[in-house]
């Protein structure tokens, strides 16, 4: 196993998870503080990502780490359980993003402030996801990783999700209250999509359909 290779994705890996942690911050803040609540859903599925990444990273470390007597087929199982883990949390933030979604859809209340604010990290925030893509996907290329370009599609996946929240922003700003309660249940269903991938995956390593590629 070319140890080069993998620590290589690993750095990959380190400086996209720092990007995605920052745009998780910074949409929580700024959902906070405008009154928005999809923006903060938004963040809440730069989490998933976020732990997503933890998870390939703790994942190429095991995949280093030789056969011995407690563990003859290697460690690479380690991390389908930590897999599993995640996707499990984040099924649990997408059901409490639902019932938020719920909440608002039929209560559409709510004072927004500082728009203009949201409008400029939101546009940050989609700047820095498509750095984070173009950057992953070539790497993904360069390394011959799937891991690196599964990962580098699903932040192509968030920048037309953002770029809906952006719309959603200026809506809400016209006063359509609605908006706020249809765009955090779109996200939820995102925020499912992505955990029920997860755990489809790492089902199928568990039962032996699938195998692990870095």
């Amino acid at each position: 196993m070319d140890e080069s290779n993998i620590n290589t994705k690993i750095r990959v890996l380190r400086i996209v998870l720092i990007g995605n942690l920052s745009i998780c911050i910074g949409k929580i803040i700024v959902g906070l503080l405008s009154g928005l609540m999809f923006i903060v859903a938004d963040g809440i599925h730069s989490l998933s990502d976020t732990l997503t990444n933890f998870v390939g990273i703790f994942s190429l470390k095991l995949a280093m780490k030789k056969p011995d007597e407690k563990h003859p087929y290697g460690y690479e199982k380690y991390e389908t359980i930590g897999t599993l883990i995640v996707g499990c949390f984040c099924l649990f933030l997408g059901f409490e993003v639902l019932k938020t979604a719920i909440e608002y859809i039929l209560n559409p209340i709510g004072t927004f402030s500082n728009i203009v604010i949201t409008y400029i990290m939101m546009g940050i925030g989609v700047t820095v996801n498509c750095l984070v893509y173009l950057y992953e996907n070539r790497a993904g290329k360069h390394l011959g990783s799937d891991l690196l370009i599964a990962d580098a599609q699903e932040t192509k996946s968030d920048i037309f999700l953002s770029t809906a929240v952006i719309v959603g922003i200026y809506f809400a700003s016209q006063g359509l209250l609605l908006i706020n309660g249809l765009l955090t249940l779109l996200i939820s269903i995102f925020i499912f999509k992505t955990a029920i991938k997860i755990i489809k995956n790492a089902s199928e390593v568990l039962t032996d359909v699938n195998v692990i590629q870095g």
